[in-house]
């Protein structure tokens, strides 16, 4: 099996059965404590704030210029989902809008296969392919990220912020209850967590492709506007708006639309942390 395959069953796989066996635990007795419960809360919207603010709309899409130290919380953040180094991630996501839903895109729900073994492959299945996994990071694609020092350690290391993620929650469940209080943190601080983020992004490629309203933007392929995963993937779902408008900061064109990415890009423009945002030029006419 090679390295790529032994990581797609490990993000694929492990968080499964870590959330199946915290669940028997939880009914046997032995559940998450309130701590766990706060570091799994907070864990998950600071994993999804780097997915979705690090990995996708700044290194995939330069959709905003960020000082070095959020570059780092970002990119460690994202990391530590075990998406993917964020070259790699960013190589893919490139690759998939050039040819959205067109042969030679990763993760389509349409292309090569449809119905529901298209669903699958765009969700998850992918992934344990390397015709669809194997996109070199010295492609034209990403020439961009190579000139940038902070983006090649942040991808060289990424194993070391996946990790990371893991011991946190594993350490501060010790420290609230010792052994007992260190399986349940490892379990839901770290693998639950991962389970919910993996599979939100994933949704974002298949639901976000097949389920919502209908495609009728203007560059937006068969990508569709979903309400409900709009919110937990703080702001992903508005998926047709995103490929209309790929490197804007925001995926909100209507008013009742929900971005809490763009939300938190705004607040971190007020402190400095964050310019150029990348702005529509115009609304489009229907969502």
């Amino acid at each position: 099996m090679t390295r790529e395959r032994v990581l797609a069953a490990f993000v694929v796989v492990a968080p499964a059965i870590a959330l199946i066996t915290a669940t028997a635990l939880w009914a046997n007795g032995i559940g998450p404590s309130r701590t766990d419960l706060i570091v799994l809360a907070v864990g998950t919207l600071a994993t999804m704030a780097g997915v979705e603010l690090g990995y996708h709309r700044y290194f995939a899409h330069r959709a905003f210029t960020a000082a070095p130290v959020l570059v780092w919380l970002l990119g460690g953040l994202g990391s530590s989902a075990f998406l993917g180094p964020v070259m790699w991630w960013a190589t893919t996501h490139r690759r998939h809008h050039s040819v959205t839903d067109r042969e030679g895109d990763p993760h389509s729900p349409h292309w090569p296969h449809g119905g529901t073994r298209g669903f699958v492959h765009a969700h998850a299945g992918w992934l344990f392919h390397s015709e669809y996994t194997g996109m070199t990071v010295t492609a034209g694609e990403v020439k961009d990220l190579w000139q940038n020092s902070r983006t090649i350690t942040l991808h060289r290391t990424y194993l070391v912020w996946g990790a990371l993620g893991l011991a946190i929650p594993t350490l501060i469940g010790f420290a609230a209850g010792g052994a007992r209080g260190a399986l349940t943190g490892f379990l839901w601080g770290g693998m639950v967590r991962l389970f919910l983020v993996s599979h939100l992004v994933w949704a974002v490629n298949s639901f976000g492709h097949l389920l919502g309203g209908p495609a009728r933007l203007a560059h937006s392929g068969q990508a569709r506007n979903s309400v409900w995963l709009a919110l937990p993937a703080f702001g992903g779902g508005n998926h047709a708006n995103h490929h209309d408008a790929p490197r804007v900061y925001t995926t909100r064109v209507r008013w009742w639309q929900i971005d809490i990415g763009g939300m938190l890009l705004r607040g971190l423009s007020m402190l400095g942390l964050v310019s150029d945002l990348k702005r529509p030029v115009s609304k489009v006419s229907s969502d």
